[in-house]
């Protein structure tokens, strides 16, 4: 493979080595001093991204691969493709937190909420002015939310 086709980086003292398809290899050096890169065993967390451990702290696979070819970023990542477990570098980018809710796939069209800062966020227009219902865990309960407040008002 040649060089431009991955990054190697450091985090915890474990040197990893970030392919632009996604995979990931970490160094492992024996007792003797000789080295070798063994491919990480990777797994989904319960949002679907996938994730690695190194040492006690979890950390995303997207993320990594952004960090390496791009530099860290406060931004978010996203998949352009919607596809949580696709990390091809050309699949992701760096965007802000509203960017990244257009890019998301919503039940129903998403009429009368949204997703912002890790909530759903329910809202009804009323004569023209934006009324708030309420932040909520689940996407569920912001539409129901929605469709309860324009119940009441029909």
């Amino acid at each position: 493979m040649e060089d431009h086709d991955y990054r190697i980086i450091t985090i915890n003292d474990t040197t990893m080595k970030c392919f632009r398809d996604g995979r990931i290899h970490t160094l492992f050096t024996y007792k003797d001093g000789r080295e070798k890169w063994n491919e990480r065993k990777v797994k989904s967390n319960t949002k679907g991204y996938i994730q690695i451990h190194i040492g006690k702290k979890s950390y995303q696979l997207h993320r990594l691969i952004m960090m390496a070819f791009v530099g860290e970023s406060h931004q978010e990542v996203d998949h352009i493709n919607r596809n949580k477990t696709d990390n091809r570098f050309e699949n992701l980018r760096y965007v802000s937190s509203y960017e990244n809710n257009w890019n998301k796939e919503c039940v129903d069209n998403a009429k009368g909420y949204s997703f912002f800062k890790n909530k759903w966020v329910s809202y009804i227009n009323i004569n023209g002015k934006q009324k708030h219902l309420g932040r909520f865990e689940k996407e569920e309960d912001a539409r129901q939310a929605y469709l309860d407040a324009r119940a009441y008002r029909s």
